[in-house]
């Protein structure tokens, strides 16, 4: 795998609580997680553009409450395009669950679903649908099957929820939502002949693939990857708990009722350069393969890749020359239809969250996306001017907010606002009358 890290322009700041990070139409777009507390925010910007550029896009409509470690999920089906949906006049994305206080306090049980429409200029989206979910659930997965898979009986398709957190506990429950009439069901799912089902869980992966392992009958499959325990009754979801290192097929897709688990793989005794796969990983199907790279994740965070053939983990190797990103958990990542993995932001226990974008491809030839990024050494340029602007930032910004408990608070916090924004401030007037103009 050789990794590149994508000059990108954004206002999203550092975040975790898995932001939603997918692509439509040749737009990347990011969604929530946690900023400055729960977000609900949506960035889009276009894949053609170097560098890249994200620019916050309004959601109209009621929404659902603003949570972090919700699950985001689109509702098409990657069909062919992997992903791309290109030429869509519209698109659905489904936000579930997630924890509404800090310190992953309070499962959310609503579930909300907003549609991004592509016109002429730049996309625009609203919310369409809000609900409840049958238990307040967080950092579980939540998995679009689309109708050619799931059958006559869900015209629309549905969206399979397994796992997560629910009322302070790991659970191994598996619910589904009809698209069509909102309807949730619970449903048993039958257990493997020799290894039964996968214990409780949280912040694993689940990923749709038109072909399940060889153990596994004809047809689609969802592979299960991973993840952690930690819940409320050992730590919370970051630091509690063990992690996970077994993956698991659900088969039986076209019928619900028949839907059941298969083992896929266990990796606790590998080599530790196989990567851990565990709480808070990101893992993205590599085109139109049925191979899954899996990043980083764990307790702590492990910086190595692993892949999924078959569902088998298979040791990543890092391409020479590639400088990969830090180990992180609980960021967000996609794949694009060219194959190009995608990561954003995410955390490390020692203290750091990131707001960096990153690229990595497979194998010996760049991407298209990849190939079209600016050298290393014009991207080391690009930094050092992007530090250079955070210096005068830091610079202008700091004896200002200094200041604040004492001194003219009107005039300091419209210095303040101008510094922000990069638009001139309006000054005060000698003895505090406002100059004429509005703030």
């Amino acid at each position: 795998v050789t990794w590149k890290r994508v000059p990108c322009r954004h206002a999203l700041g550092d975040r975790e609580g898995s932001p939603g990070l997918f692509c439509c139409n040749g737009y990347l777009f990011v969604f929530g997680g946690w900023g400055h507390g729960p977000e609900q925010d949506l960035h889009v910007g276009s894949l053609e553009n170097s560098p890249l550029s994200l620019s916050p896009v309004g959601i109209s409509g009621m929404a659902p409450p603003h949570t972090y470690e919700s699950k985001i999920t689109v509702l098409q089906d990657d069909g062919q395009h992997s992903g791309d949906h290109s030429g869509n006049a519209s698109v659905r994305v489904a936000v579930t669950g997630g924890y509404l206080y800090g310190g992953y306090m309070q499962e959310c049980d609503r579930f909300g679903i907003f549609e991004i429409y592509f016109t002429k200029g730049a996309p625009k989206a609203a919310w369409v649908k809000v609900g409840d979910m049958p238990e307040p659930r967080s950092n579980h997965t939540a998995t679009f099957v689309p109708p050619r898979i799931a059958g006559p009986a869900y015209p629309m398709g549905y969206l399979l929820v397994f796992g997560g957190n629910v009322r302070g506990q790991a659970s191994a429950d598996v619910d589904i939502l009809d698209l069509e009439g909102f309807r949730w069901s619970r449903l048993h799912v039958a257990a493997d002949d020799q290894s039964g089902r996968p214990l409780p869980r949280n912040s694993h992966t689940a990923t749709l693939l038109p072909q399940g392992g060889p153990s596994c009958p004809p047809g689609p499959a969802v592979l299960i990857v991973g993840g952690g325990n930690g819940d409320g009754t050992n730590g919370s979801p970051p630091r509690g708990g063990r992690d996970m290192r077994d993956a698991w097929w659900l088969t039986g897709l076209q019928e619900v009722e028949q839907l059941r688990w298969v083992r896929a793989a266990e990796w606790s005794n590998q080599a530790s350069s196989v990567g851990h796969a565990g709480r808070g990983h990101v893992a993205c199907r590599l085109g139109q393969t049925c191979t899954v790279l899996a990043f980083s994740g764990g307790k702590p965070p492990n910086p190595h890749c692993v892949a999924f053939a078959n569902g088998r983990p298979h040791t990543v190797t890092e391409a020479n020359g590639s400088s990969a990103p830090m180990a992180r958990a609980f960021g967000g990542g996609c794949s694009l239809p060219d194959g190009t993995v995608l990561i954003y932001g995410g955390w490390h226990p020692h203290g750091r969250t990131f707001s960096d974008v990153w690229a990595a491809y497979a194998g010996d030839k760049a991407t298209d996306f990849v190939a079209r990024l600016p050298a290393r050494h014009q991207q080391m340029q690009g930094e050092e001017e992007e530090e250079d602007d955070e210096d005068e930032m830091d610079r202008r910004f700091h004896p200002l907010l200094a200041q604040l408990r004492g001194g003219n608070q009107a005039e300091l916090r419209r210095q303040l606002l101008g510094i922000m924004t990069g638009q001139p401030f309006t000054r005060l007037r000698q003895g505090g009358e406002d100059s004429g103009d509005e703030d």
